[in-house]
């Protein structure tokens, strides 16, 4: 059927690390423009608060609502994978 591109958060490190779908597309392209998008409002969001204030973050992402962060900041990526 093709590929389709899976943008994930993740925060955190070793037992506490978690991670998250965001939102799924169809196109490459979107899902990196979408990646640059939601980590610049995180790490402006992150600016704001400071490494111990992440907690207080949950939620207020407009693109990703269900942000999570703690002190390592939040990070973006996607998976690449086949759609059957």
């Amino acid at each position: 059927m093709g590929m389709i591109y899976v943008v994930f958060g993740m925060t955190g490190e070793y037992s506490d690390w978690s991670e998250w779908p965001v939102k799924a597309f169809v196109s490459k392209m979107k899902a990196q423009e979408f990646m640059e998008a939601v980590s610049a409002i995180a790490n402006e969001l992150f600016a704001r608060v400071g490494r111990y204030g992440g907690s207080e973050l949950r939620g207020k992402n407009p693109l990703d609502p269900e942000m999570r962060c703690d002190y390592t900041g939040v990070r973006y990526h996607y998976y690449e994978m086949e759609l059957v």
